[in-house]
């Protein structure tokens, strides 16, 4: 938690941003492989609201539920028409890189991305990792 609240202090400082935190009550320590990949996938979400939505608020939720860790990234940004990021029709364009390396990093850790948006409607992203090996 520390480690992402620095992330959130640095992303408001360096983009005039607002960053809200919400953390469950308890929530546990994890590998260091799983505190890098929430890390940078918080970083990569964050970025692209600003670069791609020009959002100047984000909210972000970290929980658990049984074992799972959960991280929530949402926004009311313009939104987008989402690539797929699963099956033989996943996105390879260029532009998508910054997708598709949210969605690696979480399953190199053995978890899930899933993201959500609609033109008009923000974006929301949603990882599960898990809590233990």
């Amino acid at each position: 938690l520390d480690i992402l609240e620095g992330l959130i202090i640095q992303h408001e400082e360096m983009t005039q941003t607002t960053v809200h935190l919400e953390a469950g009550s308890v929530i546990p320590e994890v590998d260091v492989p799983v505190k890098i990949a929430l890390y940078r996938i918080l970083q990569q979400a964050l970025a692209n609201g600003v670069q791609h939505a020009g959002v100047k608020e984000h909210f972000v939720y970290l929980w658990t539920h049984q074992d799972p860790l959960h991280l929530e990234v949402v926004d009311n940004g313009r939104g987008f028409p989402p690539p797929s990021l699963v099956g033989p029709a996943a996105t390879e364009r260029n532009e998508h890189i910054g997708l598709r390396g949210m969605r690696d990093r979480a399953q190199l850790v053995g978890g899930t991305f899933e993201l959500s948006s609609q033109p008009g409607q923000g974006t929301r992203i949603n990882v599960r990792v898990p809590c233990h090996e």
